[in-house]
């Protein structure tokens, strides 16, 4: 079947391979646009980007606190 399309196996694998990371990047660079720039979890606003965060925190001479994503409930 392969045969007829004038496609061998090796040539099918190596094209889902390519689609694969293809769409490995697309969705990197789609994830990347929609990040939003904070979050807020209760009443704490939490910055998303570690950079734009330490920045704001040695602006108002804060501590910089981490959070790791678990979200308790």
């Amino acid at each position: 079947m392969l045969s007829e399309c004038g496609n061998s196996k090796v040539e099918v694998v190596l094209n889902l391979c390519m689609l694969k990371r293809l769409l490995l990047i697309l969705l990197a660079v789609t994830a990347s646009c929609w990040a939003q720039p904070t979050v807020t979890i209760g009443q704490i606003q939490w910055y998303t980007d570690y950079d734009e965060a330490l920045v704001v925190a040695r602006q108002q001479n804060k501590p910089l606190w981490l959070h790791f994503g678990e979200n308790p409930g």
